[in-house]
């Protein structure tokens, strides 16, 4: 009896000294885990600070007998706590994160973790219910052997309980290990269903001036951007003659500058030697290729990836994102070249359809799910308010960077918005006060925790989904500055509110006849 008593001392001292030693590692994990299974944010953080402590505490109590009582007591009071805590968030339908031993060993709750907790429970009340009698402690268990043996004993219990402990300690971080490598091949296939080869949103924004420069041909004559867009787009494809895939986009190159040259004027812009690209030239019969001395134009365009390419318009404004990669790159010129393509960048915008990131957000069709969030005021909205008419639904997020570039393009649109636009209604995280400062005209509804974005399957900002008049889901989620404002229909916002202020002066001058611009959507 007395040394089972004994091993459920010890057995609960190592865990609560793991316990408390991998807390310490991260308190502010610790906070936010309470805050996680239901505690104020107030209550958790003094609670996040003191557990560790506190459970280190009891480790120390359990293993001289004098004090193991109170030890026992310390262990039952906090593991009765914890597994309440457990199999309340469980039954409520939560599972958040036990951060129970920190980073060490991380992931959400289950049954499994109440069956765990209970276990430990019983080692606990079968250390309390003998009474405050000083029990036996690891001291009276050696005190009464030969030197040599407690010796060997004491050394035994060392090697035993490190040998224990690293086997613990390496197999939770081979575990952490697995876990971290699934996350990563998760997040992979993510971002490969997200974003296609040569779709990743690289590039400056579309509608942005194409930045100029001035580079040699062969030939030793200087070539500069407005020579390339003068009366026709031109398409800057980004090439190194060490680069495997770009050598074998040359044959389609040399065939694009030869039967797409009166459509679009295709560019092959090289690095490296001239005599490597001189060969190249030679070889596949390349027409006109501009020659950079490393990487300084394509950086200026936001790449440094090849074979890349990016469309300029006649206007010299961005025409389409970076694309990336032999395939993207055959797409982007067949759009280009093609006969209808000629149409492309009528009415508000230059865009092509390519330049429109899209995300795995939910099916078109489906019925939008319930959203009812507090505004600026503290009255309580519901999307359902906005059912008479389209819908965009914009999540956003004061201290987005990104959100911030395009919140004049937003606040233009907004003021001379078209009559058949939709209406636009903001999701937001942060702080009252930091949304009422973005000057929006339209109603923002405040979603501190982020959760109705994640109900879109949205978690970046900014993002935004069309929902049409019955509910429904209208398009794909679009993430990033351009895709946002192409799905508005607003690629270039201030160019379209230049556009409506024409055409309400066209409406008055015509005796109060609207003649409605056609919408991009």
């Amino acid at each position: 009896m007395a040394f089972l008593l004994l091993s459920a001392r010890i057995l609960l001292a190592v865990v609560f000294t793991a316990a408390g030693a991998g807390k310490l590692l991260d308190r502010s994990l610790t906070s936010n885990s309470l805050v996680d299974f239901g505690l104020p944010p107030w209550l958790a953080r003094p609670i996040g600070l003191l557990l560790p402590f506190l459970e280190l505490v009891i480790a120390a109590l359990l293993l001289p007998g004098r004090s193991a009582w109170w030890g026992g007591m310390g262990s039952l009071v906090l593991l009765l706590a914890f597994t309440v805590a457990i199999v309340t968030n469980l039954v409520l339908g939560r599972n958040p994160d036990c951060h129970c031993f920190g980073h060490v060993r991380s992931r959400p709750i289950g049954w499994s973790t109440a069956i765990r907790n209970g276990a430990l429970l019983m080692c606990a009340a079968f250390v309390v219910l003998p009474g405050r009698a000083a029990p036996i402690s690891v001291r009276d268990l050696v005190v009464g052997l030969p030197p040599w043996q407690a010796i060997a004993f004491a050394a035994t219990a060392a090697v035993v309980a490190a040998f224990l402990g690293q086997t613990w300690l390496i197999l939770h971080l081979f575990k952490q290990h697995g876990r971290l490598i699934l996350r990563l091949d998760e997040l992979e296939k993510l971002l490969a269903a997200q974003h296609p080869e040569g779709q990743q949103p690289r590039g400056l924004p579309l509608g942005a001036p194409a930045p100029s420069f001035e580079l040699p041909t062969l030939s030793g004559q200087l070539v500069s951007l407005d020579m390339l867009h003068s009366n026709q787009k031109a398409v800057l494809v980004f090439s190194d003659p060490n680069c495997k895939p770009c050598t074998a986009l040359l044959p389609d190159i040399a065939r694009w500058q030869r039967d797409h040259g009166e459509r679009v004027r295709i560019v092959l812009v090289s690095r490296g030697a001239e005599k490597i690209n001189r060969a190249k030239v030679k070889q596949y019969g390349i027409r006109e290729l501009l020659l950079q001395k490393d990487h300084e134009v394509a950086e200026l365009y936001g790449t440094t990836l090849t074979p890349s390419a990016v469309l300029i318009a006649i206007d010299g404004s961005i025409g389409s994102r970076v694309v990336t990669g032999p395939d993207a790159i055959r797409n982007l010129v067949s759009i280009v070249a093609d006969d209808g393509a000629k149409n492309v960048g009528n009415g508000l915008g230059k865009a092509l359809p390519i330049a429109m990131e899209s995300h795995a957000g939910l099916p078109i069709g489906e019925k939008a799910p319930t959203v009812r969030l507090p505004d600026l005021a503290g009255r309580m909205v519901s999307l359902t308010d906005f059912n008479a008419r389209r819908t965009l639904l914009l999540f956003w997020n004061p201290a987005c960077g990104f959100c911030q570039r395009m919140l004049p393009d937003l606040q233009a649109w907004e003021t001379n918005r078209l009559r058949n636009a939709p209406d636009l209604v903001v999701v937001s995280t942060g702080t009252r006060d930091a949304n009422q400062k973005m000057g929006f005209r339209s109603p923002v509804l405040l979603d501190s925790a982020f959760n109705i974005a994640r109900q879109f399957r949205g978690g970046a900002t900014p993002a935004a989904v069309l929902i049409d008049d019955k509910g429904t889901i209208a398009s794909e989620l679009a993430v990033g500055v351009p895709s946002v404002l192409a799905l508005a229909g607003i690629t270039n916002a201030r160019e379209a509110a230049s556009v409506a202020k024409a055409q309400r002066g066209r409406e008055v001058h015509a005796g109060g006849q609207p003649h409605q611009l056609a919408s991009r959507l």
